[in-house]
């Protein structure tokens, strides 16, 4: 198949992430801070019925974007930093000047 220090040329995907870089950060904080808003309101409805007990029906359509949000913030974060090893140079390579 190929020798082991066959790579993969990441060089196109690297250059639209540099210069998306901005989008991403922004996204994420935006998505993670949206949650996050989400899950407080939750806690404060629940807090104005005494923490007894809640509609679901009512409930849940707070919850369920606020912990997709969260989530999905999240994984944005996790992906951004398993693409910046991509961008990575080897240290035994001759290219990693």
């Amino acid at each position: 198949m190929g020798d082991a220090d066959d790579s993969y040329d990441f060089s196109h995907l690297t250059r639209f992430l540099r210069s998306s870089g901005t989008v991403t950060t922004s996204s994420w904080a935006i998505l993670l801070a949206a949650g996050f808003g989400g899950a407080l309101y939750s806690l404060a409805r629940w807090s104005a019925t005494g923490f007894g007990p809640l509609d679901p029906r009512v409930m849940l359509r707070a919850a369920i974007p606020a912990a997709a949000a969260m989530c999905l913030g999240g994984e944005v974060v996790l992906t951004s930093f398993f693409l910046s090893f991509l961008g990575l140079r080897r240290l035994g390579s001759p290219s990693a000047s």
